[in-house]
């Protein structure tokens, strides 16, 4: 079983994993012209992506090539202007763990399917996501404000073991409501990834691309966060 799961690029995906959080830390936190320019590229490499997986038909004209490109690109700029609403805005909401909740239940549900394997959740557009992993992508990333909250008030107090404000009556509210609000985020993560698959599928491409080791393209890795986007705008900018 841990040679099944360790043959899926594991270690590429983690490896790349543990170079670009860091980088996406520092820019959410430096702000300003930095989150302008780090969506301003995936922008331009999510596009430059879209053409070249639509261009793989070869049977397509180039009006109904515009019909495909224009559309998505108008809803990855209007996703992208949602994030960065998102990242500025002082709802009181971390933008680290609204993106967080995406890479927890996609590795949740990866890990869950892995495991435990069973029926196939959309076999004719992503035959590798199971109804386990869909689950176990719900119930880890419910849970996950705990440990998140027990982090962040480890941090805020100098690593002092005070967790007081996460276990009263009000925190465990709180925990209770961020924990569907992760779920939620992470199940419409789970739309988009499927509408990427499909996407891809329509026009025989595996990946978006090969920029990112172990996960492929921009849009590979961002698919989940495009769509949750609108969720997380509505939530933290409405």
């Amino acid at each position: 079983m841990g040679s099944k799961i360790l043959g899926n690029n594991l270690f590429k995906r983690v490896l790349t994993a543990l170079v670009l959080i860091p980088i996406v830390v520092y820019i959410v936190i430096k702000g300003g012209i930095f989150i302008d320019l780090f969506l301003g590229l995936i922008f331009v490499i999510a596009t430059y992506e879209v053409i070249t997986i639509v261009n793989n038909d070869k049977n397509l004209s180039f009006l109904n090539k515009l019909i495909w490109i224009i559309p998505i690109l108008i809803y990855i700029g209007l996703s992208i202007y949602c994030i960065r609403c998102v990242i500025n805005s002082n709802s009181g909401i971390s933008p680290f763990f609204l993106i967080l909740t995406i890479w927890v239940f996609d590795t949740a549900a990866y890990f869950a399917g892995s495991l435990i394997g069973g029926a196939k959740l959309c076999p004719k557009i992503s035959p590798k996501k199971t109804w386990s992993g869909l689950f176990g992508g719900i119930v880890i990333t419910f849970l996950f404000p705990i440990p998140f909250c027990l982090f962040y008030e480890l941090i805020k107090n100098k690593f002092t073991l005070d967790f007081s404000e996460c276990v009263n009556s009000e925190g465990i509210g709180y925990l209770i409501a961020y924990g569907f609000v992760g779920m939620f985020s992470g199940l419409i993560g789970q739309i988009g990834d499927l509408l990427e698959s499909w996407f891809k599928r329509r026009f025989d491409v595996k990946d978006s691309g090969n920029i990112l080791p172990g996960h492929g393209g921009v849009l590979d890795r961002m698919d989940s966060i495009f769509l949750s986007a609108f969720f997380w705008y509505i939530l933290a900018c409405m």
